[in-house]
């Protein structure tokens, strides 16, 4: 970079950083200033920024006279590197076959599964050959104020004219997040205007969206219309895309147009999804050809940062920081989530096999579940989220469960406004994803806003003694808030299939979550109630135990790249993300297999209440404790390894042929049987379950852990030792 180079020389950059961080400290408001430092660690991150920004690391290649890559090459991942070896030198000599050596257990486990060649391509990464980009990573907790970290990365890099590109997850997210960083900045007030043509433009005027049809809409890159690319990256402009392959595509032609002097940063909003997708996804060609240019950096901000540091760590970056983003005293997260009591004070849970579209994904738990929070006395402002069903058009959709739960309860003269959210509504040719039915209305009506905006007119015009329900699926996963200053989220019930991955699983529990327990507790509330499946009740909180100690042990490091090193330390026993679950990472398996192979938690010693639950359930369940204990032994033979449905049909039957009157072939003993019980372990987290594609059986098992199996068994079952000698 020419700024650079001026400066190098003259020995003055050092200076000049510090100039730079100070100057952008000093244009924060001073209320602004420490509520941020209460979040993150600020000067370090404005720091590292401007660092980044003004000093190439390592030596980035020249944008002048750089070498042409062939774009085939670059979507197929097998670029060489076309620059001199000097330029990316970072001080390791390790040779590349040594680089690859702490992966080669996927070859491994390929090998040992008889994985086809088509899933291998996933061993590689999105960043495996972007490992020389300086990457920040920010955690914070669902609905913790992240908005305000990615609008300050974009003033950083504006105050040092560099164009930022934020990457949101899907477009209408982006849509959403155009004016949500807008608001933003105007809240942050800083003086960061633009000299241009004798006026001054602030900078929320110079974010522009790539799907947006207004003023502000790049949808034209021939200069002609809509706007002067030119300008653009003189103003140091934010661009907000979705992370869709037509989007990003349309991003990285038009940072190319702009032959910027500085290149660009690129900020990853929901940085998961990015890295969850799989190595041959479309979307993830285009990221690489866009990661192929010389970026100034790369950041990513999600509460589900996990994949990113797998792929960070497979990829061998080496110039990396991870930053914790703190809520603050007035946030509301999973953590402070509690589930539903009967009379006896048991915990209420839904049983995954309980809603289907049959029943139009309604049943007595749930509606009962609704009804408690219906006029509850000395409470105000009730906000329930039904996020269950994943239909729009086939029958049993989404709008016949918002209308059938809300007839039922008018016939019970409990009103309630129901708000139901998809992606297909439309009004006069607009989307307009919000419907919208008032008590005793005869139709709905749609609204396009922002969930807050419309929320804010409901209690303006029916007062918060109303409650609303909001039904809703894929867009109550991720981005969009349900909350607004007087009325925030005060029951949720969520459920995913066995096909949702964790990250979105998550997520979909954070629609819950929100900055606004003060007005929680105005309203009369204290807590969140959440109902949701026991897996995945236990699955959240056994996942940000994992991510506290991750960061408590990285903030507590003196090495720049500590996440080797913490990731391979013994956690807590109950920071096992998959004690209770068998849901992928991300829609990429190999995230998953790589936390299994590399993550070590302390030996269980004490079951969950969901383990207890299991426990009882299966104590008196004879042919359960006798498939319990052929899986056992199965897993010693295999030393720890997967093993075949036919293996465990085949032990199962030897073992205890002729035991109790045992008939083999036929009901709970015949192969439907016994693939009947692997499941109910599979579902409740206590088995893995793998699908193999050019190999019969196709279906393999693994004992996730011993020690935890072996304590959900009942010692005094009346089950004999059976035929051991049958199974040599």
């Amino acid at each position: 970079m020419e700024m650079y180079n001026e400066f190098k020389e003259a020995d003055v950059l050092p200076r000049m950083i510090d100039m730079k961080v100070n100057d952008i400290i000093k244009r924060l408001k001073p209320d602004q200033y420490e509520k941020l430092k209460q979040k993150i660690r600020l000067e370090a991150l404005i720091l590292r920024m401007v660092t980044t920004i003004l000093t190439p690391f390592p030596a980035r290649p020249s944008p002048k006279g750089k070498k042409k890559r062939s774009i085939d090459s670059i979507a197929s991942g097998s670029f060489s590197n076309d620059y001199s070896s000097d330029d990316y030198s970072s001080g390791d000599e390790s040779t590349a076959d040594e680089r690859t050596d702490e992966f080669d257990f996927l070859s491994h486990f390929s090998e040992t599964c008889k994985e086809d060649k088509k899933d291998e391509k996933d061993e590689k990464t999105n960043l495996s050959d972007a490992a020389h980009l300086a990457y920040d990573i920010v955690q914070g907790d669902l609905q913790s104020g992240k908005t305000a970290i990615a609008a300050l990365f974009s003033i950083i890099a504006s105050e040092l004219s560099v164009v930022t590109l934020m990457l949101t997850n899907t477009v209408s997210s982006s849509s959403d997040f155009t004016p949500k960083l807008r608001t933003f900045v105007w809240k942050m007030d800083m003086d960061i205007g633009k000299e241009t043509d004798g006026t001054r433009e602030l900078f929320a005027n110079n974010i522009y969206c790539i799907k947006e049809s207004d003023d502000t809409a790049i949808n034209y890159f021939d200069g002609e219309k809509g706007f002067c690319s030119k300008a653009i990256s003189e103003q140091g402009a934010v661009l907000v895309a979705g992370d869709t392959q037509i989007q990003i595509r349309k991003s990285r032609e038009l940072i190319e147009t702009m032959q910027l002097e500085h290149y660009c940063l690129l900020v990853m909003d929901e940085c998961d999804i990015v890295h969850g997708k799989k190595y041959t996804n479309n979307a993830s060609t285009e990221l690489r050809l866009l990661l192929g240019l010389p970026l100034l950096g790369v950041v990513g901000i999600s509460a589900t940062t996990i994949p990113t540091f797998i792929d960070l760590m497979h990829a061998e970056a080496q110039n990396v920081k991870a930053y914790r983003l703190y809520p603050g005293a007035n946030h509301v997260g999973p953590e402070q989530f509690k589930s539903p009591k009967d009379e006896d004070g048991n915990d209420i849970f839904l049983n995954p096999g309980d809603l289907n579209y049959k029943n139009k994904f309604i049943n007595n738990t749930l509606l009962e579940f609704i009804d408690s929070a219906l006029y509850e006395k000395d409470r105000r402002g009730t906000l329930v989220i039904v996020n269950l069903n994943d239909r729009v058009n086939a029958p049993g959709n989404v709008f016949e469960q918002a209308s059938e739960v809300q007839n039922y309860f008018e016939g019970k003269n409990k009103e309630f406004i129901g708000i139901t959210i998809t992606t297909t509504s439309k009004q006069n040719g607009r989307a307009a994803p919000i419907m919208i039915k008032y008590p005793g209305a005869m139709a709905p009506f749609y609204r396009g806003e922002s969930m807050w905006q419309v929320l804010d007119e409901i209690n303006e015009e029916w007062g918060l003694d109303i409650p609303i329900v909001v039904f809703g699926f894929s867009q109550l996963t991720r981005g969009r808030s349900i909350s607004s200053a007087k009325r925030v989220v005060t029951h949720i019930a969520v459920m995913r299939g066995n096909g949702h991955n964790l990250g979105n699983t998550f997520q979909a529990v954070g629609r819950g979550a929100y900055q606004g327990k003060d007005t929680l507790q105005s309203n009369g509330y204290d807590h969140v109630t959440i109902l949701t499946t026991q897996s995945d009740y236990e699955t959240i909180q056994h996942l940000n135990n994992f991510t506290n100690a991750l960061f408590d042990r990285i903030e507590s490091s003196d090495t720049d790249l500590p996440f080797s090193t913490v990731w391979s330390q013994v956690f807590p026993e109950f920071a096992d993300i998959f004690r209770s679950t068998n849901r992928n990472l991300s829609p990429n398996k190999q995230h998953k297999i790589y936390y299994q192979k590399t993550v070590s938690c302390e030996i269980p010693t004490t079951l969950t209440q969901g383990e207890e639950k299991i426990k009882d359930e299966v104590k008196d369940d004879i042919r359960m404790q006798m498939l319990m204990r052929t899986v056992l032994d199965l897993h010693d033979r295999k030393s720890g390894e997967y093993f075949d449905s036919i293996d465990v049909q085949n032990s199962y039957h030897k073992r205890w042929k002729g035991h109790r009157g045992i008939n083999l072939g036929k009901n709970k003993d015949g192969v439907k049987g016994v693939n009947c019980y692997l499941r109910y372990l599979v579902i409740n987290g206590k088995l893995d379950k793998i699908n193999r594609t050019d190999s019969s059986p196709s279906t393999a098992y693994r004992v996730k852990c011993r020690t935890l199996f072996e304590m959900l068994l009942n010692p005094q079952a009346c089950v004999s030792n059976g035929n051991h000698s049958d199974d040599n």
